[in-house]
């Protein structure tokens, strides 16, 4: 028995697993989208290398020597791509020998660094967040949701609470803060844009601070780690103000102070941290299963009384939020944004491992090194996980590490849209993860990469992103929907509007106007698990549209492809976005190009409408 537990304590142990995963992931390549005959081949080949390798003496020179002359080669022949970029990762990831092609110095690792010297480290992380995060400001629109996001802030202002006059499916802090920022740039939404980015700033800072306090070590790893989140924060579908940034704030600092010392406050507050990243987005929830688990093994002999005063931390902000909607009679649809929809919204249909590989190809077209710099911590994980269960899971930290990444994944799993910022809480865990990684020639790929990535990719989103905050009051100005929205107060003499608005919310932003219609995202009108909720609670009414439809509406905004239907389908209601099914309806032709020029992800199929109503 003795002689048993001595293999597998051993990198024999690590090995036998890695084989078994590389094989049975195999079998995992058609739900991945990997469906290629030729790529299936690769992926054999590259697997008899490792196994190969794996068992000969000196194999790791070998290994290591083929698959950089395999990258070089198929690099140069330009039939390089995202598969084989994604097998080699994963194998090279899994390697495990003796033997270390390099000896990877740390000499100025373990420098203590002082207060001025982290306050250094924090301006850099402030500076490069600025500069990789504005890339994309010159366009008004990267994801619509934003629009929906300042509608909905906006109603502070009239003095009403989201869900009163206007609903989405976010939580109310995310509303309550995003009308702090509109709050303090005076409504301006490009310096909006800019001021949210604060979120991604503080989430990067945490990253560094726990790299470099909690798992100690050296103040580069710490800074690369960072800076990874950044990198791969600046792609457009991560660079819009999502719930997703702001709540991970909250949900860092819990974690942050989840493995810090002691005090008669601390448990509160990581309750308290992690209640504010529910009351911003409810789905964040499940990483409960990470403070639970950390509180318990890092305070043993008091965890009856941490998981009290966690729950109570965690409890207040609820309770509040609760009697402030019970108050104001929104008790009903509170319970149903917060509890009934999260949980009918699980039930949608996706495919989660073509949509996890979509994602990763999507970082990959951006820059191939990002891309390795995601793909290492992420595989290492296995390696990380194996070596826990060999100990017998007594490595506390990095399992606790392991379970949010695990909750991270299963966010995504769960919210089963196959959206990339859904993935945006584990682009925060993987960074962390980066720091896990032991293998000196792993250290060397990353090393390299990450300066590849500093001076070849990131330069061009520095200069964009210091062109456009030189010139933002320009560039705000010459926003198109901005200026089609000050044609249209025009139109109108400045009255009063009454607007129905299916797409473009934009424009109701800027015109001041609510959307005179309860659901306000335009894919939510076809969501059943939506409509269904809030008819069954008498929210709203059956033929809601149809019934906005006859108030005094000044304008119908609306959208339809070129076969004149809906863009944006809705079963559930009788609707059509064309002259003929309005009474006394102008057409004002807007020009195509107006939201062309708007819009980061824009569809040609797409004909944006703005109909005016003649109520006189």
């Amino acid at each position: 028995m003795q002689t048993l537990t001595n293999y597998f304590s051993n990198k024999n142990s690590s090995k036998i697993f890695n084989l078994i995963f590389l094989i049975g992931f195999f079998f995992l390549l058609n739900n991945f989208g990997f469906n290629d005959t030729n790529v299936k081949s690769s992926y054999l080949v590259l697997f008899g290398l490792y196994l190969f390798c794996s068992f000969i003496k000196y194999g790791y020179y070998l290994f290591y020597f083929i698959n950089f002359a395999f990258f070089v080669y198929m690099t140069i022949s330009s039939e390089y791509d995202f598969s084989l970029l994604f097998f080699q990762i994963l194998f090279l990831s899994l390697y495990i020998s003796e033997n270390e092609l390099v000896n990877f110095s740390l000499k100025f690792s373990r420098f203590n660094l002082n207060n001025i010297t982290h306050l250094v480290f924090v301006l850099i992380i402030f500076i490069f967040t600025l500069l990789s995060q504005n890339n994309f400001l010159q366009y008004e629109i990267l994801d619509h949701d934003t629009s929906t996001l300042l509608l909905i802030s906006q109603e502070f202002f009239d003095g009403f609470l989201p869900y009163e006059r206007q609903w989405d499916d976010k939580q109310p802090l995310f509303y309550f803060l995003s009308y702090i920022i509109l709050l303090i740039t005076n409504k301006n939404f490009l310096l909006f844009k800019v001021v949210f980015d604060i979120f991604t700033f503080l989430n990067a800072s945490v990253i560094y601070f726990f790299v470099y306090r909690k798992l100690r070590k050296s103040f580069s790893v710490s800074i690369i780690s960072s800076l990874l989140y950044l990198l791969i924060s600046s792609q457009p579908w991560a660079n819009s103000e999502y719930s997703e940034i702001m709540s991970l704030t909250f949900l860092s600092i819990g974690f942050y102070l989840s493995f810090s010392k002691r005090n008669k406050y601390i448990f509160y507050l990581i309750g308290f941290f992690f209640s504010l990243s529910t009351l911003v987005n409810i789905g964040t929830a499940i990483f409960i299963i990470g403070f639970l688990y950390t509180l318990y093994i890092n305070f043993k002999k008091n965890y009856r009384e941490a998981f009290f005063k966690f729950l109570t931390g965690f409890s207040v902000p609820h309770l509040l939020t609760i009697l402030i909607y019970s108050l104001n009679g929104l008790f009903k649809v509170y319970l149903t944004t917060i509890l009934k929809i999260p949980i009918s919204y699980t039930t949608t249909d996706s495919y989660f491992f073509y949509d996890f590989r979509v994602f990763i190809e999507s970082i990959f077209k951006t820059n191939i090194f990002l891309c390795i710099l995601f793909l290492i911590p992420l595989f290492n994980m296995l390696n990380i996980f194996i070596k826990l269960a060999v100990n017998r899971f007594r490595d506390s930290l990095n399992l606790s590490i392991s379970l949010f990444i695990f909750s991270s994944i299963l966010f995504f799993y769960l919210a089963n849209k196959g959206y990339y910022h859904h993935l945006i809480y584990l682009i925060f865990f993987v960074s962390i993860a980066l720091s896990l990684v032991l293998s000196n020639n792993l250290k060397v790929v990353i090393y390299l990469s990450f300066f590849a990535v500093l001076f070849n990719h990131f330069p061009n989103y520095a200069t964009n992103s210091y062109s456009n905050l030189s010139e933002y009051n320009q560039i705000y100005e010459e926003y198109p929907l901005r200026n089609l929205s000050e044609q249209l107060m025009e139109e109108v003499n400045d009255r009063d509007l009454s607007i129905l608005a299916l797409d473009n919310l934009l424009i109701l932003f800027y015109l001041d106007q609510k959307n005179d219609m309860y659901i306000v995202h335009p894919t939510n009108h076809n969501e059943f698990f939506i409509i269904d909720n809030f008819i069954n609670e008498n929210i709203i009414n059956a033929n809601y549209i149809e019934q906005s439809l006859e108030k005094n509406i000044d304008f119908v905004i609306c959208s339809t492809n070129k076969e004149d239907n809906l863009y944006y389908e809705i079963n559930s209601q009788n609707f059509k976005c064309t002259q003929s099914f309005f009474i006394g309806a102008r057409d004002l032709e807007i020009n195509q190009s107006i939201f062309e020029d708007s819009e980061f992800y824009y569809n040609s199929n797409k004909i944006s409408k703005i109909f005016k109503i003649n109520n006189s």
